[in-house]
């Protein structure tokens, strides 16, 4: 017990001093034309959706139904709940993101101790984090992170 809450405490030191360290900066940006323009136009003056509209954006378009070729169903939960949550506060949809990155770092961790050890598995999880894809990959994620989440954690539970 000792020694598991040892690990445990490892990876989770581990994993915030990486994603601290390469995820600050995102921190600072701001709202994009490029990708951000649907969450700024939906927030509109009131800088927040409400709850009705909220529910209706849960909803993928009718032309993206599920099933179809292009499906996105928690895209647009997850981008519907943090323009319901956090509004037009750019600030928290960066701390979200950089939350999300930390627990799926630390997940895999963890997944990785299970099978190679405590200092193999932290040796894995600094490269994964470090690895240079996500420079591309975590600005302009949002609900895609969640995968990056869920597998890890899926995976120890099973």
């Amino acid at each position: 017990m000792k020694r598991n809450l040892f690990g445990v405490f490892i990876s989770a030191s581990i994993a915030l001093i990486v994603t601290t360290l390469q995820w600050w900066p995102i921190y600072q940006a701001d709202w994009s034309i490029r990708d951000d323009y649907r969450f700024v136009s939906l927030m509109g003056p009131e800088g927040r959706i409400t709850f009705s509209k909220f529910i209706e954006q849960c909803n993928p378009p009718q032309d993206w139904h599920l099933g179809s070729m292009v499906n996105r169903p928690t895209y647009y939960s997850v981008h519907s709940f943090w323009m319901f949550s956090l509004g037009n506060r750019v600030w928290a949809w960066q701390l979200a993101k950089i939350a999300l990155f930390f627990l799926a770092t630390f997940a895999l961790l963890r997944l990785a101790a299970n099978f190679i050890g405590e200092w193999p598995a932290a040796v894995l999880a600094i490269a994964y984090a470090l690895h240079p894809s996500w420079g591309d990959i975590l600005p302009r994620a949002n609900s895609e992170i969640f995968a990056a989440v869920g597998l890890p954690i899926f995976l120890l539970a099973y």
